[in-house]
């Protein structure tokens, strides 16, 4: 066999491995984002979840009667905080982000 070749397959099986290197770095790094959005996901659901279920026991106990905001404005809460903690490693200091209930005057 020449020399030759030997270095061209030799040379063609380390392109390759740098090759399917960097396409496996490109999929985890893709595959670590979207498992930190689902996990994020996760979290802001079953808070948001506590949240509401926080907010009707507190009405049924004291009887007075809340306007309690759907669980979806609270997981949308929830998200953008853990998403900004994520980032900034701060929670924002946007109140409106997660509402408390109001109550309502009869």
């Amino acid at each position: 066999m020449d020399v030759s070749i030997i270095v061209i397959i030799i040379t063609s099986a380390a392109a390759g491995a740098f090759v399917s290197s960097i396409i496996t770095f490109i999929g985890q790094y893709y595959d670590r984002k979207y498992r930190q959005k689902e996990m994020i996901m996760n979290f802001a659901s079953q808070l948001a979840a506590r949240h509401t279920d926080k907010w009707i026991a507190e009405r049924d106990k004291s009887g007075k009667d809340f306007k309690i905001y759907d669980e979806i404005i609270a997981f949308k809460g929830y998200f953008q905080w853990l998403n900004e903690l994520i980032k900034t490693g701060k929670i924002p200091e946007d109140p409106r982000i997660v509402k408390p209930p109001e109550v309502t005057k009869d």
